[in-house]
């Protein structure tokens, strides 16, 4: 079962690690896939063909903290780079884990990531 409506908060062009909590699946030997996409403002809506953001176990980002049957848990890393062509608002973000070659997902979060300017110091 999919933990649903989570919220979460970064800023922009930081780094920023979001913890996921998967019940019930192992995630030894599988791929584990995170990304977000643009809500928009006006109408509270998403498409989920469109990511601005992905990454995955396969290709990094996403390290596996803690694995068990029970329950698995993985970060997912977003380095400032990640975020420095994006605008502050709100993202709607899914984490699916797959099958060792990549497939028969499933969704196990999803939520709300807000990005929030981050003041540029000069030294």
């Amino acid at each position: 079962m999919a933990n649903e409506n989570q919220k979460d908060r970064a800023f922009l062009n930081t780094s920023h690690e979001q913890r996921i909590t998967i019940a019930d699946i192992d995630v030894t030997g599988r791929v584990v896939k995170w990304a977000i996409c643009a809500i928009d403002a006006a109408t509270g809506s998403f498409d989920p063909t469109l990511p601005v953001l992905e990454k995955t176990t396969a290709t990094g980002g996403i390290t596996i903290f803690a694995a068990a049957a029970a329950e698995s848990t993985v970060d997912v890393l977003l380095m400032p780079a990640d975020t420095v062509s994006l605008d502050a608002g709100n993202y709607h973000f899914q984490c699916e884990v797959f099958d060792g070659s990549g497939l028969n997902g499933v969704v196990v979060s999803t939520g709300k990531l807000t990005l929030v300017p981050n003041i540029t110091e000069t030294v």
